[in-house]
């Protein structure tokens, strides 16, 4: 029987550090456009500092949370930043760097729930009001035309649209979807 791994902490300490001591890490692979800067912004100002940024007492890379740094940096260098400092190995923080934010788009969204949470608040300042109303336009049962089976299409397309700000989860999809021999798979973005 194999053996049940015990229960560890990564966590090393908590602080109150100035943003202009916080280093990128350089390995960071994540991006964030002009929308998801305007939310988390707006959120900051409407909520305040709510999450810690993590830094990896080994190296002084940042782990998670480098547009909150960003976002500390334009009220000033001198910005006290909420941290929690995590001692990882660097191969470990890589790791951490890649699963930390993509592992909680794997959770499912409950709509019975989502929906009553949605009734209970609401926001003020208007960038988070247009969000939260893009962001839970959500369509529990989709009508789909059932494929005949009889008779099948040369070609079968299917066009799929997904917020943004969900499109990360679409990745595996996308990849089965390449793999496919003869797929033709394209991918845009809008408005509508």
């Amino acid at each position: 029987m194999a053996k049940k791994p015990k229960w560890k902490s990564s966590i090393v300490g908590h602080e109150k550090v100035r943003a202009d001591q916080l280093l990128a890490n350089p390995a960071n692979h994540r991006r964030h456009p002009q929308k998801q800067r305007d939310i988390v912004s707006a959120s900051i100002q409407e909520l305040g500092f709510c999450k810690s940024v993590i830094v990896n007492k080994r190296t002084g890379n940042i782990v998670d949370g480098h547009e909150r740094v960003m976002q500390a940096l334009g009220v000033g260098d001198e910005t006290l930043v909420d941290v929690e400092y995590v001692d990882l190995s660097e191969a470990d923080e890589k790791k951490l760097l890649l699963l930390l934010d993509s592992s909680s788009e794997l959770a499912d969204v409950d709509i019975e729930a989502m929906n009553s949470l949605i009734e209970s608040v609401s926001f003020d300042l208007p960038e988070l009001i247009d969000y939260a109303s893009d962001l839970f336009q959500v369509v529990e049962d989709p009508e789909l035309k059932p494929l005949d089976v009889n008779r099948l299409p040369v070609m079968a397309w299917v066009l799929v649209g997904v917020p943004t700000i969900h499109f990360g989860k679409m990745d595996e999809f996308v990849q089965a979807a390449l793999k496919i021999p003869d797929a033709i798979v394209e991918t845009s973005v809008g408005d509508a």
